[in-house]
């Protein structure tokens, strides 16, 4: 494969990427809906541990072994996660 080609596959698979975290932004909202409804907590640390622990054991199992990566990047997600529900939550 030349450079272009491998440029175009990363393309691709950067737009799948943010169309999954958009999806995935969606699905936070309608939790955020639901734990509104339902006087919930908007944290739950335990949910969020086992997310990770997920990601982590995912991340391995595909051959890819940095955690501190994972790590950073579920946080990121997390955080932008609970911005969204404390919009719905606190309105």
């Amino acid at each position: 494969m030349n450079l272009d080609i491998l440029r175009k596959e990363i393309d691709k698979t950067d737009s799948k990427l943010i169309e999954s975290i958009a999806n995935r932004l969606k699905l936070v909202k309608e939790i955020g809906e639901y734990k509104k409804a339902n006087n919930l907590s908007l944290r739950d640390e335990e949910r969020e541990q086992k997310v990770l622990q997920y990601w982590k054991n995912k991340f391995s199992s595909l051959g890819l072994n940095d955690d501190l990566f994972i790590k950073k990047l579920f946080e990121l997600v997390i955080e932008e996660s609970v911005k969204s529900q404390e919009g719905i939550i606190h309105k």
